[in-house]
């Protein structure tokens, strides 16, 4: 009796593409939702914003110093001034 092999059986296993899409949809900061000022990643809301790059190069010598992201450094200062009561440059528009 002659010994065959077992015909192959078909895989049930989507294709390469769609594992890769259902793998990076499943991470969780790819649950991204606009909320009209920004668009919503995690607990933050991610914003773009426009700075002169005399600034930037100054943010960046800041936050290199400190060890710390563009962004965390970013978040830092903005924290730091509302938490001292900044208003504006020369106060706030009611004055």
């Amino acid at each position: 009796m002659a010994i065959t092999r077992a015909p192959a059986k078909p895989t049930l296993e989507p294709a390469p593409a769609a594992r890769e899409e259902r793998f990076i949809s499943g991470a969780p900061d790819a649950q991204s939702q606009a909320t009209g000022r920004g668009i919503r990643k995690g607990k933050k809301e991610q914003i773009t914003i426009t700075v002169a790059p005399e600034i930037l190069d100054r943010v960046d010598e800041a936050r290199h110093k400190m060890g710390l992201s563009r962004a965390a450094w970013i978040n830092t200062c903005i924290f730091q001034g509302l938490e001292s009561g900044f208003t504006g440059i020369r106060g706030s528009r009611d004055e």
